[in-house]
C-alpha cells in the first residue's frame, strides 16, 4: 500500500473517533450576592470563588417567566475569585425573585436575590399619649415632713401613684386623674417615726410605669459646734446674714462644709464600692450635693449684683440641703 493511501485511511478513521473532552470538573465553586434584597435601581454585587484561573459562566434568570436577563463569561484570578456588577435600573428588570447560576465545566452553583419597589418613608406618627413622669419635690426628707409628689401624663389620664418602703411596706396607693394639661399631684405625710431608708415612688398609667425614689434620714441634732469623726466642724449655722460681708463669710463657710461632705462621700464610696444599696444612697447624696453647690453659686452671683435678699434665699436653700446631707451621711455610717 502506497504512502498516500495510508494517510487517507488514517484521516478517515479520525472522523469516526469520538472527541475527547480534556476539561475536568472544578474542585470548588460558589456564588453569592452582597445582599439578599434590593430596591429597584440598586446595583447587585455578584461574587464567587472557584479554582484559580477557572472559566465561569454566569447567568441571571427571572423566576416568574424564566427569562434570561444576563449571560456572562468570567475568569477567576489566581486566588480563584471572580465577580461582576449587575444594575437593576435597566428597563427589562422587574420586581420579584432572580436566580443567579454559576457554572464551570461540569459544576454548578446557585443563589438568588429579590428586587422590590422603592418605598417612601412614612410620616412619623405623633404619639397618642404624653410620656409619663413622676417626681418628689425633694430627694431627702426628715421624719414628720410632707412628701410632695407630682408628674405628667396624658390629658385626663388615669394614674395610680404608690409609695413603698423597703419594697414591702406600702404607704400610699392612690388613683388620680390628670388635669387637662396632663399634670397630677398628691402628697404623703411621713410619720414622726418614719424609718430611715429608701422609699420608691411609682406612677402607672395604662401600660406605662415610671418610678423615682427619695430617702428619709434622721433629723440632725445640734452638737453646739463640737467636732466629730464625720467632719461636721465648720458646718454653716442657721443664723440670718443681713449684710454683704456676713453673707460672703457665710458662703465661704458653706463651701468649706460642702467640700468636707464631698470628701466624706468619696471615702464612703471607696469603702462600700461593692455594696449596691450604699452606692445608691451615695449617688443620690451626690445629686443633692450638686444642687446645694448650684444654690451657693447662685447666691454668690446675687451677692455680686448686690441682691442681698436673693443671695440669702439661695444660701438658706443650700444650708437646708447640706443639713439634710449631714443626717444622710450619718445614717449610712450608722446602718452600714
Amino acid at each position: 500500500m502506497n504512502k498516500s493511501k495510508i494517510v487517507s485511511l488514517f484521516a478517515i478513521a479520525l472522523l469516526f473517533i469520538p472527541s475527547v473532552n480534556l476539561a475536568f470538573a472544578v474542585e470548588t465553586l460558589d456564588v453569592w450576592t452582597d445582599q439578599s434584597t434590593y430596591e429597584l435601581g440598586d446595583d447587585v454585587e455578584i461574587g464567587g470563588i472557584t479554582d484559580p484561573y477557572a472559566n465561569v459562566s454566569l447567568s441571571i434568570v427571572y423566576n416568574d417567566t424564566m427569562a434570561v436577563l444576563l449571560e456572562a463569561d468570567l475568569a477567576a484570578d489566581e486566588n480563584g475569585t471572580y465577580g461582576m456588577e449587575y444594575s437593576t435600573s435597566q428597563q427589562n428588570v422587574l420586581l420579584g425573585v432572580y436566580n443567579v447560576t454559576a457554572s464551570a465545566n461540569e459544576t454548578e452553583a446557585e443563589t438568588w436575590f429579590t428586587i422590590y419597589a422603592e418605598s417612601e418613608d412614612p410620616e412619623p406618627e405623633e404619639p397618642d399619649d404624653e410620656p409619663l413622669t413622676v417626681e418628689s419635690a425633694e430627694s431627702i426628707y426628715y421624719p414628720g415632713e410632707v412628701v410632695e409628689i407630682s408628674g405628667e401624663a396624658g390629658p385626663l389620664a388615669n394614674v395610680t401613684v404608690t409609695v413603698v418602703f423597703n419594697s414591702t411596706s406600702t404607704l400610699l396607693d392612690e388613683d388620680l386623674t390628670a388635669g387637662e394639661d396632663g399634670k397630677f399631684e398628691t402628697s404623703l405625710q411621713l410619720s414622726e417615726t418614719a424609718p430611715e431608708g429608701l422609699y420608691d415612688v411609682s406612677a402607672v398609667s395604662g401600660v406605662e410605669e415610671v418610678s423615682v425614689w427619695f430617702s428619709v434620714v434622721a433629723a440632725p441634732v445640734d452638737d453646739d459646734g463640737d467636732d466629730d469623726d464625720d467632719g461636721d466642724d465648720g458646718a454653716p449655722d442657721g443664723d440670718g446674714v443681713p449684710d454683704g460681708e456676713g453673707l460672703e463669710n457665710a458662703l465661704e463657710r458653706a463651701r468649706l462644709y460642702l467640700e468636707k461632705v464631698r470628701e466624706t462621700l468619696g471615702r464612703l464610696a471607696e469603702e462600700y464600692e461593692n455594696n449596691t444599696t450604699v452606692m445608691d444612697y451615695i449617688a443620690k447624696a451626690e445629686e443633692a450635693l450638686l444642687e446645694a453647690e448650684q444654690h451657693l453659686d447662685d447666691a454668690a452671683a446675687a451677692l455680686e449684683e448686690g441682691d442681698m435678699r436673693t443671695a440669702a434665699r439661695h444660701l438658706a436653700a443650700a444650708r437646708n440641703i447640706m443639713g439634710r446631707l449631714k443626717g444622710f451621711v450619718n445614717s449610712i455610717i450608722k446602718r452600714h
